[in-house]
């Protein structure tokens, strides 16, 4: 059983600092089978001035040590610019995708 985590912080745009948080998480089930899930938090101003959050997530299944299927689902949702999550939304959506992921093995 493996578990991976891992969070990631981005800023910068035009002199004015933002942020972009990332929570990842992925559990391998075994060889074949892993479920991942992620959360994201924005701000337009350095920690404050928050406009949007995400969180999804799916499983994958190995077909082949080379190709990689994903089955997932998320949240995602943004409100207007001016304040920490201030009323109304422009976007609530939900959105579920597939996705095959190919693996290429370079030899050194």
């Amino acid at each position: 059983m493996m578990v991976y985590f891992s969070i990631h912080t981005l800023s910068a745009q035009n002199f004015e600092l933002g942020s972009w948080n990332i929570l990842n998480l992925k559990y391998n089930h075994d060889e074949k089978w892993s479920v991942f899930g992620e959360a994201q938090l924005r701000s337009l101003k350095f920690y404050s001035n928050f406009h949007y959050y995400e969180y999804k997530g799916g499983m994958n299944y190995k077909v082949h040590k080379s190709v990689m299927l994903t089955l997932g689902a998320g949240s995602y949702q943004t409100y207007r610019e001016g304040g920490n999550f201030v009323l109304p939304k422009n976007n609530d959506e939900f959105r579920l995708w597939p996705q095959i992921i190919l693996f290429n093995q370079s030899v050194s």
